[in-house]
């Protein structure tokens, strides 16, 4: 379903953001980018969706999706792309709502189907309330954690077969975040969706994908089995990376025992 090759992006300067990146994730395969701040994770989850930041340039490389070149194709077509094949959940999912839009509205402007029933069924599956009452509040009347998963609503209305989701839970508490990483591990398995889930939180990553990638400065430095990778990292800054979490341990008990 994705398939990148050789992806180079340089800044103004000519420095490598990210340097001969390759990578290929399958229909229904849930893949984790790691790395520290810096390494190049929201470059990459930008390029995935056809949308290199200013400043940057693609300076080699190719990123297809479904088949489309997202770098090359016109506007409309990635467009498509992003609302029909491989949707985008910002690390900010706030900023991809609409602040003058109601919940029902917010639905319905990505929706496949735009009936009442189908918005308020796309709100129960993310753990939102689908009645009356809540689909006719704006954005700035719910919390961060229902805001995260309205926006989540809106782009799996759409129907997408994959997602890209940069650091889904910054700035959550530990209560919320679990909620929405037992969401998000929920409805990838039952729809059955390819997923690039770009994070620094590995106990995260250990609970919802197959396959690690870890990332420094732009570089792939190590990739394999997400078990296999927790368990027995070859990288010496991928076991700099695990002492790092001191809650990781539980969570690969937790993967283990499922």
């Amino acid at each position: 379903m994705i398939e990148i090759s050789g992806l180079r992006v340089e800044d103004t300067a000519g420095r490598a953001v990210l340097e001969n990146l390759s990578l290929r994730v399958a229909e229904g395969e849930r893949v984790a980018v790691v790395g520290e701040s810096g390494a190049g994770k929201t470059t990459l989850t930008m390029a995935l969706v056809g949308a290199v930041r200013r400043g940057l340039r693609v300076a080699g490389g190719t990123v297809v999706v479904d088949g489309h070149d997202v770098l090359t194709a016109p506007g409309a077509e990635v467009r498509r792309v992003r609302r029909r094949v491989l949707a985008y959940l910002p690390q900010d999912p706030p900023s991809a709502l609409s602040p003058t839009l109601r919940v029902r509205a917010q639905i319905r402007e990505l929706a496949a189907d735009r009936s009442d029933a189908a918005v308020s069924r796309g709100l129960v599956e993310v753990g939102l309330p689908g009645d009356r009452a809540f689909l006719r509040r704006y954005p700035h009347q719910l919390s961060g954690g229902q805001q995260q998963r309205l926006a989540l609503a809106r782009l799996l209305a759409g129907d997408p077969r994959g997602l890209v989701l940069d650091e889904p839970t910054t700035g959550l508490d530990g209560l919320v975040r679990k909620q929405v990483l037992d969401q998000l591990d929920r409805l990838s398995a039952d729809r059955g969706l390819a997923v690039v889930f770009v994070t620094h939180d590995l106990a995260a990553a250990a609970r919802m994908t197959d396959r690690l990638i870890v990332l420094r400065g732009g570089v792939v430095v190590e990739e394999g089995p997400t078990a296999q990778v927790l368990a027995r990292p070859a990288a010496a800054y991928t076991r700099d990376l695990l002492a790092a979490v001191p809650d990781l341990p539980a969570e690969m008990r937790r993967r283990a025992a499922t």
